[in-house]
């Protein structure tokens, strides 16, 4: 989430930090469980490598994590549901105002 003064004047780094994300999820996507638990152990020093394969897998099975950086309209609608229904959204945001899919729709063109 950014400012629009900021995205402004700075789209070459909102560039860059669209196409880390977009190639940290095509990792995950195109790795097991196991491989992406090996790499977030040393951030869950209270876990150990059983417990975040098994967390893991059930994000997988759950299809929790997206394979592009790509934000539609209905997952940002599902968002303002949830911050609706919590009491914390009085006013519902227009998709088109709020949100600019560029750098992704770029990130998703430009790497394989």
């Amino acid at each position: 989430m950014s400012t629009k003064d900021y995205i402004s004047a700075n789209p070459d780094t909102i560039q860059k930090f669209t196409n880390a994300i977009y190639k940290g999820q095509l990792w995950v996507d195109s790795h097991t469980s196991a491989e992406i638990a090996e790499v977030c152990l040393p951030y869950f020093e209270d876990s150990n490598i059983e417990t975040l394969t098994k967390i893991i897998d059930r994000y997988k099975s759950q299809d929790t994590w997206k394979t592009d950086p790509v934000f539609d309209a209905d997952g940002f609608e599902l968002i303002q549901d949830i911050m609706e229904d919590g009491g914390e959204l009085s006013t519902r945001v227009p998709f088109e105002k709020f949100v600019t899919t560029d750098f992704a729709d770029k990130a998703v063109k430009t790497i394989k």
